[in-house]
């Protein structure tokens, strides 16, 4: 049996999952095998900000992306909680950097 813990990383990844894939709770639980009801009490109960995925010793170095389109002159990065960036191919790579990383403990 998961401790506690285990579980609430485990049911974590799942949410960030799910808000990751753009589907809905029903579409979702439904392609993972879980009730709906779960996912509900998870989302409600999981602030991605305080359960780690993982123990860790460090920052993330690698995050999962979803790319939506071949070529276009702006990119876009979602946060798990909703926040959205849009930004210029052509933008300052160490401004961009700086604000992400502020987004990123925020969001």
């Amino acid at each position: 049996m998961k401790t506690g813990e285990a579980r609430r990383r485990e049911m974590a990844g799942l949410v960030r999952e799910w808000r990751a894939s753009g589907e809905s709770v029903r579409a979702f639980a439904l392609r993972r095998g879980v009730g709906a009801h779960v996912l509900h009490y998870w989302k409600k109960r999981v602030d991605d900000r305080t359960v780690p995925a993982a123990p860790s010793k460090g920052l993330v170095a690698f995050a999962p992306v979803q790319v939506l389109s071949e070529a276009g002159d702006e990119i876009e990065v979602s946060f798990g909680n909703g926040t959205r960036v849009r930004v210029g191919v052509s933008a300052n790579e160490a401004l961009l950097r700086t604000v992400l990383e502020v987004l990123a403990g925020r969001c």
